[in-house]
């Protein structure tokens, strides 16, 4: 989609994501909601009330709107990929950058309902895969919504999420267990749906130590960043984290993980090892990423797509692969060091604030109410389809 000069000229869109209902003027890979804006209603809207009167109408809970297009910066990363995080009083700012001059400006405002997009990347839609991942991401947490960093399916109407540290095998095992016949659910990102910590907005920065400098490897996003903090405005960000913050609001006794988007991101040679055919890996966005990653619609895998929320049903943590193992290495783990596990797998550790009361909360109220298995898989990827029938057999279908 071509650039537009201000906002007024765009079409918005309705979507259920991640549990929440967001308008967009981006088109995002989700089932269309039957409301509408059309474009000659929003071409009229030319002042400032006017365009406030039109993102509130139908009562979305979170906008997603096309902001200006930037110069290309002089300012060109070091590595293909880079990405700064800065606190701007009361806006938060996610900024990717690269080699080549291409920047992406993410602005998360009014409490983390209202995400604005400025770039210069070559379309309007290369800024998407950003949107539904990594800033859905901090503007829910920004909100209080919890949530681990973890891909879920659906089994027989129960989540189970994969997690674990990059090269643990998560994505490839997500795609074997859904090519196996589960329904994928959400992927990178897996929302506690019934669990809300309420209002983070007011002082969600990093850790004070945190302010400047690189971030964790890992860190959820498109491609391995160099990430920088940083803060401005009197008071540097602060943990928010007290004895007197918030108590958490649950509804029900067990948890529940909200649905995301129908995409896995694969490399597309993982098909070959895995075996699966008649399935065309889609491109990210119009500038390739240096690992050639793409999108599997999963919509065209044997499970198909779960759009509901789902009770999780167990959590697989995968460990360091081992070139020893010809089969999966499964411990179950006991409520107290699972909840230990969980709680490095907090999303979005590595902008806010480190795990503290709120998230080993939900660690511990994750850990004792479903199993948590410590999982290590083969080395060799051309046993990921055999370990993903042995976790079906003997832990979600037994």
């Amino acid at each position: 989609m071509p650039y537009s000069d201000h906002i007024a000229e765009s079409v918005f869109f309705f979507y259920h994501l991640y549990g929440k209902k967001v308008k967009s003027a981006f088109t995002l890979p989700l089932p269309e909601l039957p409301e509408k804006v059309p474009s000659q209603t929003a071409t009229r809207v030319n002042t400032s009330d006017a365009r406030s009167a039109l993102l509130t109408e139908l009562k979305p809970e979170m906008f997603i709107e096309k902001g200006q297009k930037l110069p290309k910066t002089l300012d060109h990363c070091p590595l293909p990929y880079g990405r700064e995080w800065i606190v701007e009083h009361d806006r938060f700012i996610i900024r990717n950058h690269d080699q080549n001059g291409y920047v992406i400006e993410y602005l998360i405002t009014n409490r983390g309902s209202h995400i604005t997009v400025n770039q210069n990347w070559p379309v309007w839609e290369d800024s998407v895969f950003g949107l539904v991942n990594m800033v859905m991401g901090a503007a829910l947490t920004i909100q209080g919504r919890s949530m681990l960093h973890a891909c879920s399916l659906v089994d027989d109407g129960r989540s189970f999420l994969i997690m674990g540290e990059s090269g643990a095998g998560k994505s490839s095992l997500s795609v074997a267990l859904a090519a196996e016949g589960l329904a994928a659910h959400s992927d990178d990102i897996a929302v506690i749906h019934n669990l809300d910590f309420g209002d983070k907005s007011k002082n969600p920065g990093p850790h004070p130590t945190d302010q400047t400098g690189t971030s964790p490897t890992g860190e959820p996003g498109p491609h391995p960043p160099a990430s920088t903090i940083k803060s401005s405005g009197p008071h540097p960000p602060r943990s928010t984290e007290t004895s007197t913050s918030p108590q958490p609001v649950i509804t029900g006794t067990h948890p529940v993980i909200a649905p995301g988007y129908p995409r896995i991101k694969v490399k597309p040679e993982l098909l070959d090892t895995l075996g699966i055919t008649g399935v065309t890996p889609i491109r990210i966005a119009s500038v390739e990423s240096p690992e050639g990653e793409r999108w599997l619609d999963t919509d065209q895998l044997a499970g198909g797509t779960y759009r509901s929320p789902a009770p999780l049903g167990a959590i697989f943590l995968l460990r360091e692969r081992s070139g020893k193992a010809d089969a999966p290495q499964v411990r179950r783990l006991d409520p107290m060091p699972a909840a230990v596990a969980l709680s490095s797998h907090i999303y979005g550790t590595a902008w806010f604030n480190p795990p503290g009361p709120r998230n080993l909360f939900l660690c511990t109220y994750i850990a004792g109410r479903v199993p948590v298995y410590e999982v290590t898989l083969p080395d060799d990827l051309g046993r990921i389809r055999a370990s993903a029938r042995h976790l079906l057999d003997h832990y979600i279908r037994n």
